[in-house]
């Protein structure tokens, strides 16, 4: 701050304008010095990274000389404004106060105007914030790397404008021109830097996490045409903050790595009022009515844009059906369109599985469809009770149901033959006899080839037998049990099967993850004939501690008890997985289990003490598995590597103490000499 306050302040300043020293000479040198002061002061965190790159295996040394570098922008960026302020007064203290009123007008800059079109992208590009964090989390974008090369071009032409005029008569009209063609030049570059057809990109981390996934880029780059995303905010509800005009860059921010490899995405905001389904905002203005209510709000909040009524979008879009929560519309220009929606989670927003999904659904001429077959009073896909499939299936705010993830589905009768747009057919639980013809479908379906879930419940297994048998396999009668103090003893806990992770990566986290499938109420299901069929168990019981009984079925008020002599304890398979090549390269898959309740609402919303369910990767793992890994999306990561030392605990507690003392105490002799070497000249 006193690189030149000091000097005005004992007239030096004086001697140096008379010298023959050309003035950017005197603001480069000044300006050098500074930042190799800077570079001194990194001195010590390059120490504590080279410590950690001798005994860290596998170090991430890109994503730490982003950070680096991401600091000494900053630090560049600190030096030219405190060097222009610097010479703008005698006194130092005046000096750093201006210093830091701009740094805190470039952070509070970010939200002025953002409510204005014209003025938003300007504002925003203009505010400091955040801007080293990019390059801290290894990533380096030329917009950030020019942003911070702008503003130290721009306070170093302010200082040269400013001694140049000092050193020779400028007029005040010159002079207000030069420094309003500098803010010009700045601004309209580091605009257009920000546009994202101009930004470029290096993730320099090991694992690329700042990266779309393989799965995602992959899908992005099937999207043909240019996408527009529309975010309709319903006004009373009560997420509708987090979309108003002064957050939309933010919000915009979220898609900024599909930006990246799709710059002709689009987004656009529309603000309309309708009665919610479920709001605790609304619930305090409800007396009023929609329209009042909405009017309540705008004059609370002093809000200026447009906001429509639900008629008045009525024409562009249909959002009952979404219940008039906030929802974004994604649209191509030949007309596709899909929902992105949010969820009744702690996370609330979409991920990058969610919003690749959505976009899934606009590149692809066919989604895969889901089909469950009703007419014999099978568990309902609409039912939100405990026994139903409405979670799965179609609920709108869980992220993992079939129509966030990419499918379609629909429900089916066995009336007529099952169509070909069918890839994956689910019967669960068929409580009634199937006819003949209804048989006669199902097996044309398996016979081409169609891939299937068939789950059941003991008790009804002798209508979902007959379907069985064409596949070799058959549901005996009797209820496995496996006794446990905590639980009841028809609730079995099963491990994967050993072989069974390699079906994919989903059942391999079953098994990495030591996750248990809860079956509450099960029957062994036994090879009856020869198939052509590979069959893979998925789950089995313990053999020491499981059997079929037959002679209890009050578990509440009875105990269960094993009898020797009319039961057998053994490892019964109730989950298996069925598998063949049925053309070329084509595989026909089928899941079958002995217990339907996996895929219910009660299974996917409960949760048991002590027990980490595999009912979540046992279902997204069939699908992904049915599809050929197509959906869900595979969102795996590249794994860290350097998670390992190569020194002992010992030995890094020695370093600890020389790192935090020595340092220290190498910084204070440092200061000392210098301080010495002063006092003697």
């Amino acid at each position: 701050m006193g690189i030149f306050s000091r000097e005005i302040n004992s007239g030096s300043i004086k001697l140096l304008f008379s010298s023959p020293i050309k003035t950017i000479d005197i603001i480069l040198g000044k300006y050098m010095a500074l930042l190799l002061f800077s570079l001194v002061l990194l001195i010590i965190p390059i120490l504590l990274v080279l410590f950690g790159g001798i005994t860290i295996d596998n170090m991430d040394w890109g994503s730490i000389i982003a950070a680096l570098l991401g600091i000494f922008l900053l630090m560049a960026t600190y030096c030219a404004i405190g060097l222009f302020m610097s010479s703008l007064t005698s006194y130092t203290v005046v000096a750093a106060i201006g210093t830091m009123a701009i740094f805190a007008f470039l952070s509070y800059i970010q939200g002025v105007g953002q409510e204005l079109d014209w003025v938003r992208d300007i504002t925003y590009w203009l505010s400091i914030s955040g801007r080293a964090s990019t390059f801290v989390s290894g990533m380096i974008t030329t917009e950030d790397v020019l942003y911070f090369l702008l503003l130290i071009t721009a306070f170093l032409s302010f200082l040269y404008i400013r001694m140049n005029a000092q050193r020779k008569h400028v007029s005040l009209a010159k002079k207000t021109g030069q420094y309003v063609l500098v803010v010009a030049f700045v601004l309209t570059f580091g605009v257009l830097s920000a546009l994202p057809s101009f930004k470029k990109y290096a993730d320099l981390t090991a694992t690329k996490s700042n990266t779309l996934l393989k799965g995602s880029q992959k899908v992005v780059s099937s999207l043909q045409e240019k996408v527009q995303i529309t975010t309709y905010v319903n006004m009373l509800n009560d997420d509708y903050v987090w979309f108003l005009p002064n957050q939309q860059k933010y919000d915009m921010d979220k898609f900024a790595s599909y930006v990246r490899f799709k710059p002709d995405i689009k987004m656009k905001y529309v603000y309309y009022f309708a009665e919610p389904e479920k709001s605790e905002l609304y619930e305090r203005f409800q007396h009023l009515g929609p329209e009042k209510a909405k009017d309540s709000i705008v004059k609370l909040n002093d809000f200026k844009f447009p906001i429509l009524s639900v008629n008045d979008i009525a024409k562009d879009i249909d959002l009952k059906g979404e219940k008039y929560r906030t929802v974004r519309l994604l649209e191509t220009e030949s007309g596709k369109k899909t929902f992105l929606r949010f969820f009744d989670d702690m996370q609330r927003f979409p991920s990058e599985a969610e919003i690749s999904a959505a976009l899934k659904r606009l590149s692809i001429e066919q989604l895969p469809t889901v089909a469950f077959v009703n007419g014999h009073n099978e568990r309902d896909v609409s039912a939100i009770n405990d026994r139903g499939y409405n979670r799965f299936t179609e609920a709108k705010t869980f992220r993992y149901s079939l129509i966030n993830q990419g499918f379609n589905f629909k429900s089916i009768s066995l009336d007529q033959p099952i169509s070909e747009d069918v890839k994956i057919l689910i019967i669960a639980e068929p409580r009634q006899e199937l006819s003949p013809q209804h048989l006669l479908h199902i097996n044309d379906y398996i016979n081409k080839g169609g891939n299937m879930i068939i789950a059941t419940d003991p008790g009804v297994q002798q209508y979902t037998n007959p379907i069985l048998a064409s596949l070799g396999l058959e549901i005996q009668e009797g209820l496995l049990v496996q006794p446990d103090s905590l639980f009841s003893p028809d609730l079995l806990l099963m491990k994967l099967s050993p072989g069974a992770g390699d079906i994919n990566y989903y059942f391999s986290a079953i098994e990495k993850r030591e996750l248990q499938l809860p079956l509450s109420g099960a029957s062994p299901i036994i090879m009856k004939s020869k198939t052509d069929f590979n069959i893979i168990p998925l789950f089995k019981t313990d053999s020491l501690n499981s059997w079929v009984e037959l002679q209890t079925t009050n578990f509440i008020d009875d105990s269960v008890t094993f009898d020797p002599l009319s039961e057998s304890k053994g490892a019964y398979a109730t989950a298996l997985a069925l598998r063949r090549n049925i053309s070329g390269d084509k595989e026909q898959k089928i899941l079958v289990t002995s217990d339907a309740d996996w895929l219910s609402n009660f299974e996917l919303n409960s949760s048991r003490e002590g027990i980490k369910s595999a009912s979540f990767n046992l279902l997204t793992g069939a699908f992904h598995w049915f599809t050929d890994s197509e959906l869900p999306i595979d969102m795996r990561s590249i794994p860290y590597k350097d998670k390992t030392f190569s020194i002992s605990k010992e030995v890094w507690q020695i370093a600890k103490i020389f790192l935090i003392w020595g340092t220290a105490l190498l910084l204070l002799l440092s200061g000392s000499i210098l301080l010495l070497r002063r006092r003697g000249r």
